[in-house]
C-alpha cells in the first residue's frame, strides 16, 4: 500500500470516456504514480498533433504521463516495474496487455468495461449495443486476463435503454457510470491484500451469450433500406458518434445523423403511398425531415449532411436545396 492506506495505482486510458474515472481517482487520492496513455495523434484540417483527453486531464492535474508508442517492450516492463504497483485500472486505454505487464501489480489490474459482459467485448460497445437495439446495457469492472474483456467479472451496473437514446447521450451516461463503478468496486476491495483474496468474489463470465463488438467501417454504417424502420433507426443512433449511417443518392452520399421512427398516431403518408414507393423513396420533404419508406414502416431523417454541406437540420437544408420527387433513390442510388 502506499502512503494513506491508499493503493498505488498505475491508470491506463486514452479518451474522454475514460476521464471520469481517472478524476474519481485523484479525488479519492488513489491516482498518485503514474498515468500511461496513447501517443498524441493528428486532428483536424492540419494534422498537428493533439494529445488525448486523459493525457490534457492528467497534465492539468500535475500527473506523471507516460505515451508509449508499444507496450510490449522491455523498456516499458521496466517503467511499470519500478513503480511496484498494487493494481493497474485500464479504462478504454485501446491495447491489450500482455502477460509481462498482467503479472507486475502486486493485486492484480482491473479494466472498465463498457457494457455488460460478456456481451460486447471489444473496442467498440456502445455503438454495437446501440446498432444491434439492445435494450439494456450497463458497465463493468473486472479482473484482467490475456484475453479481450474476458476476465472475471467484479461488478456490474445496468440500465435500460429508451429507443431515442443516442451514442453522444449513451457515451456520457456510460462514462459517469463507469466512474461510479470502479468508486464502488475500489471501495468493496479495500482491505483485501492478495490476488487471491480478490479473485475470490469475482465471478466468471458465461460462455452463452458472448459476443465481440464489430469494428466501426465505413460500410458497415451503409444503410439498407430494405430493412425495417426500427433497424435502421438503430443503425443510425449507433454511428452518430463516429463516423454517421449513409447512404447513395442521386445528389451523392448522404449522412444520416438523427432519425425519428414514426410511431402510432404520427402523421402518416395517404392511402396507397406505401404500395406505389420503393424502400428508400421520399414520401415527405419538409421542416420535420425526410419521411423515407423503409422496408417495413417509416422513418424521419431529421439531421442529414451532403458533401457540398455541413451537418445540418434537415429542413433547414432543404430550404436552400429544394427535394425534387426523384432525388432519393434508395438502395439502386448510385
Amino acid at each position: 500500500m502506499s502512503a494513506a492506506g491508499k493503493s498505488g495505482i498505475i491508470f491506463m486510458g486514452t479518451p474522454e470516456f475514460a476521464v471520469p474515472c481517472l478524476k474519481m481517482l485523484i479525488s479519492e487520492g488513489r491516482a498518485r504514480d503514474l498515468v500511461i496513455t496513447r501517443p498524441d495523434s493528428p486532428k483536424g484540417r492540419g494534422y498537428s498533433l493533439c494529445p488525448p483527453p486523459v493525457k490534457q486531464y492528467a497534465v492539468s492535474k500535475g500527473l506523471s504521463v507516460c505515451q508509449p508508442d508499444k507496450i510490449r517492450t522491455s523498456e516499458f516492463t521496466e517503467i511499470v516495474k519500478n513503480l511496484a504497483p498494487d493494481f493497474i485500472i485500464t479504462v478504454a486505454f485501446g491495447r491489450i496487455l500482455p502477460p509481462c505487464i498482467l503479472d507486475i501489480p502486486r493485486l492484480g489490474c482491473i479494466n472498465v468495461h463498457a457494457s455488460l459482459l460478456p456481451r460486447h467485448r471489444g473496442a467498440n460497445p456502445i455503438v454495437s449495443c446501440l446498432a444491434c437495439g439492445d435494450e439494456v446495457t450497463g458497465v463493468t469492472t473486472m479482473l484482467m486476463d490475456e484475453g479481450m474483456d474476458t476476465g472475471d467479472v467484479l461488478m456490474t451496473d445496468e440500465m435500460r435503454l429508451d429507443r431515442d437514446i443516442d451514442f453522444d447521450r449513451l457515451h456520457d451516461i456510460l462514462a459517469q457510470k463507469s466512474a461510479e463503478l470502479l468508486k464502488q468496486t475500489m471501495n468493496r476491495i479495500s482491505g483485501m491484500n492478495s490476488r487471491e483474496e480478490i479473485k475470490r468474489i469475482a465471478k466468471p463470465q458465461p460462455a452463452e451469450g458472448a459476443t465481440l463488438t464489430f469494428p466501426v467501417r465505413k460500410e458497415d454504417a451503409r444503410i439498407n433500406w430494405d430493412q425495417p424502420a426500427s433497424r435502421i433507426h438503430d443503425l443510425v443512433r449507433g454511428f452518430c458518434g463516429c463516423q454517421s449511417a449513409w447512404c447513395m443518392t442521386s445528389r451523392g452520399l448522404m449522412k444520416i445523423w438523427k432519425t425519428r421512427e414514426l410511431k402510432p398516431g404520427d402523421e402518416q403518408p395517404g392511402p396507397g403511398v406505401w404500395e406505389k414507393m420503393r424502400p428508400g423513396q421520399v414520401a415527405r420533404a419538409d421542416d420535420r425531415g425526410l419521411l423515407i419508406r423503409c422496408g417495413t414502416g417509416w422513418l424521419l431523417a431529421e439531421e442529414i449532411q451532403f458533401a457540398s454541406s455541413k451537418k445540418m437540420k434537415t429542413g433547414d437544408y432543404l430550404r436552400g436545396h429544394p427535394a425534387k420527387e426523384d432525388l432519393f433513390l434508395g438502395n439502386e442510388a448510385k
